[in-house]
């Protein structure tokens, strides 16, 4: 017995170290390659079907991408479903958010002082840095302009800017404060995964109800935001944590919970209405809370945080009276676009026709039937009210990026695989399944499954580990700056702009002078480009970066444009400039655009076009 299980911890351990050699020393494997010219060989390992040569940077890049990183996952997540399988029964709730957090350190690492990514490096980021700045003025901060307009006020009433204002606070050192808040995250995910364990144990068995666990981590979009400072994983730590409450009908509790997610972030709010929605039916219909006015009250509380939500973005946030891209069946185009609406709707179409079978062969449809089925299946009933919640709310929003659908992973998935378990009776071949697409989803980690992108499009890549380049790019092109140019002028594109002017981002170790183009910025630390008249083009040094946002083809830099240094990370590339003569022509354009526009009484605007 002691024999078997030496053998198996050190084939789990050989796993491991396996995986973290693969990840570490493939850079080596892939520079030795290149330097002997096995462009063949450089070519399969990066995707690279149409044999060109490519930069080194390119093939280290593209390479962890297509074959070492998705091997180094699969190699881990074997490692992961064999040490939970062999423990299954001594892992108790903190052994096994332990487990979770020792994996997220031992295959996360290098992530630690990774800074913030995309939205949120010019979001909630901004905002604490503002109220850092500030001394924690909220009256001062609801005075400033919203973040579309170039202003710091990005959420105004989210607990997430000040947690991280807060930590900044008693962590001044830079590298320290990410570290801290990197482990942070990966603890708040492991109690993630333990608190949907906990549900899915009162469903399924002991096995699949780890498998399902698992499955949920190997998701490339989850692993992608387990890796961030943003605000997905805080705000998906109070849903499940409601969810969790929610099925075990403790209303107060659920209701709290989906309070303090709506105030992480208000899209939380199908939870608040889930809670509200269940609470009613069980003071109405309820076994044992009917007619217990504490679950009404709770359940009219979880309705009133979500209000006061809403009412605080409404009245304070000055949004004109409108959210942009919000409106009756705004998503309904996307929601068509994406596998997840079906897998939705087959599963809930199926559980429907279950009830109806059971009601069937009960031999009565009465109204007591019903209420009799839906308490039988109540947690059932409860993840699929919480997954039609996010599709009744995000129906009416017109912009829905991969990291929105974060939030819906968790009731969705254990909804599908009830129904899996329902129609597949044999537990055995159900377990198999789900570790077949454990390892498919650990191989699609960097994103294999989709389609790459080459453009500076933050909003896509974070659906996978491939956001990983981006970062590496960005972290690369802010050291070039610092290093080389941090005597003159940096002109920078929204995002990168916050991301170089403020130290506390962690790209950056000094204060530079950096100029935002194409966007306005109305907070101290960053100065806005108004023309090349306003500024002696010697003095500035450009940074080129493709985003959504430029799809002129001159820009950022066009044919009068001098480029001074290029940078790739995989298909990720950015340059440096001199010059801003296509920046400058566009500018002058917008500006004329508006003032002939505002002549003819068709638009009136308070700031200038950027």
């Amino acid at each position: 017995m002691k024999q078997k299980h030496f053998i198996f911890s050190i084939s789990v351990l050989a796993l491991m170290m396996i995986s973290l050699v693969v990840k570490h020393l493939s850079p080596s494997l892939i520079e030795h390659l290149y330097a002997n010219k096995q462009l063949l060989v450089l070519n399969l390992f990066s995707g690279n079907f149409d044999v060109t040569v490519q930069s080194l940077d390119f093939y280290l890049g593209r390479s962890r991408e297509v074959v070492f990183g998705p091997l180094s996952m699969v190699l881990s997540g074997i490692a992961l479903i064999l040490f939970c399988l062999r423990y299954l029964k001594q892992l108790n709730f903190w052994k096994f958010t332990a487990t979770f957090f020792i994996y997220f350190v031992i295959t996360k690492f290098e992530v630690l002082f990774f800074p913030p990514y995309g939205d949120s490096a010019s979001g909630p980021v901004i905002e604490a840095i503002w109220l850092l700045h500030n001394n924690f003025n909220y009256a001062k901060l609801a005075g400033e302009e919203v973040f579309v307009r170039g202003g710091p006020k990005v959420y105004l009433f989210s607990l997430y800017p000040t947690y991280l204002a807060l930590l900044m606070k008693m962590i001044p050192h830079t590298k320290t404060f990410l570290a801290v808040n990197h482990l942070i995250i990966f603890g708040l995910s492991a109690v993630i995964f333990s608190f949907f364990r906990s549900i899915a144990r009162k469903i399924f068995d002991e096995k699949l109800s780890v498998l399902l666990s698992i499955f949920l981590l190997s998701l490339p979009l989850v692993q992608s935001q387990i890796e961030q400072i943003n605000m997905e994983i805080p705000v998906l730590f109070f849903i499940v944590l409601s969810l969790y409450f929610l099925s075990e009908k403790k209303i107060l509790h659920a209701s709290i919970f989906s309070g303090l997610a709506v105030f992480t972030k208000l899209y939380a709010a199908y939870m608040g209405g889930a809670v509200f929605f269940v609470g009613l039916y069980l003071f109405f219909f309820g076994q044992e809370q009917k007619k217990d006015f504490k679950v009404l009250g709770s359940s009219i509380l979880s309705i009133f945080f979500v209000i006061t939500g809403a009412l605080c973005l409404f009245l304070f946030m000055d949004l004109g009276g409108k959210i942009d891209k919000v409106g009756a069946f705004q998503g309904f185009a996307l929601m068509k676009t994406f596998p997840i609406s079906y897998f939705y709707f087959l599963s809930l179409v199926a559980f429907i026709a279950f009830a109806f079978r059971v009601l069937r062969e009960q031999g009565r449809n009465s109204f007591d039937n019903v209420v009799n089925f839906l308490n039988d299946h109540y947690r059932v009933v409860v993840l699929f009210v919480c997954s039609t919640g996010w599709f009744v709310l995000f129906l009416n929003s017109g912009w829905i990026p991969p990291r929105y659908t974060f939030i819906l992973l968790p009731s969705l998935i254990l909804g599908i695989f009830y129904v899996i378990h329902i129609l597949i009776r044999n537990k055995e071949i159900v377990a198999h399944g789900v570790m077949g697409l454990i390892l498919v989803e650990f191989l699609c980690s960097y994103g294999l499954a989709y389609t790459p992108v080459t453009i500076q499009d933050h909003a896509i890549v974070e659906r996978s580990l491939e956001y990983r380049n981006d970062v590496m790019l960005h972290m690369e092109l802010a050291r070039l700056v610092e290093q080389k140019y941090s005597n003159l002028i940096v002109a920078a594109p929204f995002t990168f702009a916050q991301a170089l002017a403020f130290p506390e981002m962690g790209f950056t170790r000094k204060k530079l002078d950096v100029m935002i183009y194409l966007f306005p910025c109305t907070y101290e630390g960053i100065r806005h480009f108004e023309g090349l008249e306003n500024v002696n083009p010697r003095d500035v040094v450009w940074v080129g970066v493709k985003t959504p946002f430029m799809k002129i083809e001159y820009l950022p830099n066009g044919p009068h444009d001098l480029v001074i240094e290029e940078l790739q990370v995989g298909n990720k590339s950015a340059n440096l400039f001199i010059g801003g003569f296509s920046v400058n022509a566009l500018y002058h354009y917008g500006q004329s655009l508006v003032k002939q526009l505002e002549a003819q009484g068709i638009k009136k605007l308070e700031l200038k076009a950027y």
